[in-house]
């Protein structure tokens, strides 16, 4: 059983190390279902589950690392993320505290809390996570665009349009800058550019529920401008069935 452990470590380690979080998680996933409980691996099984879209077995998952691991910052920020991923963000949030507590500079969980913050409708408190998370990893495109769509959000579309073209030039599939783009040709009444552009995120798997809900959204709100209700209904009945 060590030896088999040993195997799966080394494999989720050399992952790692070639930067394929993917695999490293997946690998993980299946030494969970093996029956290991070594908490680093658990915490890259949560990421696979969530990825998946299983909130429930990414919280079981969760669980398992936390209590494996109760003073390892990963194993906190891992449940923290999954009872996030499973509505339950005021839960999370004394877990990423904890987690920063052992670990203040880590962009990861601070990115993690301002979601768990913007989820809780915290804008303004997950708006400062996210530029703290920023300063400390100035070229991620995931934390650039969740700023960005929040800055949107908030009503400031300048900052906005700079750091969604940021994050689209670091990442062109990053679904939050896109949907930053989208809703500057709403305001500019350019409704027919909303849907060619997020149609792609909405429409695939390869995105988080959350993600799509959000494209659709934004698309049905477009048509809703400009005097489409037909084809509003229908984004909007997309978004409702992914929810």
């Amino acid at each position: 059983m060590a030896a088999d452990l040993d195997r799966y470590l080394r494999a989720a380690g050399q992952a790692l190390q070639n930067k394929d979080l993917m695999l490293a998680s997946r690998i993980a996933a299946e030494a969970e279902d093996a029956g290991h409980r070594d908490h680093r691996l658990l915490t890259l099984a949560v990421h696979h589950h969530i990825k998946a879209n299983d909130f429930l077995r990414a919280l079981v998952s969760g669980q398992r690392a936390y209590e494996a691991g109760p003073d390892s910052p990963d194993a906190l920020g891992a449940y923290a993320f999954s009872l996030v991923a499973s509505s339950r963000a005021a839960d999370a949030l004394p877990l990423f505290d904890r987690a920063l507590a052992k670990t203040p500079n880590s962009a990861p969980l601070i990115f993690n809390r301002g979601f768990a913050l913007e989820c809780l409708g915290e804008l303004k408190a997950a708006r400062g996570e996210y530029k703290r998370a920023l300063a400390l990893d100035p070229n991620n495109a995931e934390t650039m665009g969740r700023a960005a769509y929040l800055a949107a959000q908030q009503g400031d579309l300048k900052e906005a349009r700079v750091l969604g073209a940021r994050a689209l030039r670091l990442n062109p599939t990053n679904v939050s800058a896109a949907a930053v783009e989208a809703l500057a040709e709403i305001g500019d009444g350019e409704y027919d550019k909303v849907e060619r552009r997020l149609k792609p995120f909405a429409e695939s798997s390869n995105y988080d529920a959350q993600s799509r809900i959000m494209a659709y959204g934004i698309i049905g709100d477009a048509f809703h401008e400009a005097g489409d209700t037909d084809a509003a209904f229908n984004a909007y009945r997309m978004k409702s069935a992914i929810a």
